[in-house]
């Protein structure tokens, strides 16, 4: 049943059209679930699931619902560094994993999790940088360039993760640049990908003619278009709408209901 309950919620956060009100629903049968049977919470259901958001969500469910062994073993387990991380740059009362991790995803969550707990001098310099960066302020395209060259040079492969909150929290006259310096490192169909999650209007039009070209990049045009819609109740807008607020939210997205923001 447990398997079941987790396979039915990666479906619907893998629908970028979710309504939230689905996935409240699920979250609530989830939750009645391990209540009533807490050992689930160490049961080999969720080692099949190997995505980050699984260990995640076990991670806060073990929170939640108070069971403490599990809580321990995660907070100890390698393989869960980055869910722990994770979940402590989502929620502020979350605990702290211990060192600094190699995996470039991972030290995203560090830099969110140090900062919500106003501990950002303790990062590396270019994780402080990309902080400052989201906070406001002038930049100089210049300095912008060199702050994604030196990310990218070391953390490519988790771009997504420290592009798009670095991106969605600058001015919309900085993001053609950033899609410009984008298009000299990723393929075309990320690149269409990150022109829809910038929303940028001026993007639209193309986007728009991709989508009925009928080619490869017509998929991921009609999703581009999908992302930079504003409906709040669906996760691909939610998690746009997220990413340049989350400091300010307690949750994500992707946490049990959607997180307490809304």
């Amino acid at each position: 049943m447990l398997e079941e309950l987790l396979n039915q919620r990666k479906a619907l956060l893998d629908n970028p059209s979710l309504p939230l009100a689905l996935l409240r629903q699920q979250d609530r049968r989830l939750i009645l679930w391990c209540e009533q049977y807490p050992d689930a919470l160490a049961a080999q259901a969720w080692t099949a699931l190997s995505e980050h958001w699984s260990k995640t969500l076990q991670l806060e469910l073990a929170t939640r619902l108070n069971v403490t062994n599990v809580v321990e073993e995660l907070l100890v387990e390698g393989t869960a560094q980055t869910a722990c991380w994770r979940l402590a740059a989502q929620f502020t009362e979350a605990a702290l994993p211990g060192e600094f991790p190699d995996d470039a995803e991972a030290q995203v969550w560090v830099a969110m999790a140090m900062a919500r707990r106003g501990r950002a001098n303790a990062l590396p310099a270019e994780w402080q940088a990309w902080l400052q960066v989201q906070g406001g302020g002038s930049h100089t395209e210049q300095s912008l360039r060199a702050l994604l060259d030196a990310l990218w040079q070391s953390r490519r492969d988790g771009w997504r993760a420290w592009f798009y909150p670095m991106m969605l929290n600058l001015p919309d006259a900085h993001h053609p640049g950033m899609i410009n310096w984008l298009a000299g490192n990723v393929d075309s169909k990320a690149l269409v990908e990150a022109m829809g999650m910038s929303g940028a209007e001026r993007f639209r039009p193309w986007l728009q003619e991709l989508a009925v070209q009928g080619d490869d990049h017509s998929e991921p045009a009609g999703q581009a278009l999908q992302q930079s819609k504003n409906e709040r109740e669906q996760i691909q807008a939610r998690i746009r709408h997220w990413l340049p607020r989350w400091r300010l939210l307690e949750g994500a997205p992707w946490s049990l209901f959607g997180g307490y923001w809304q």
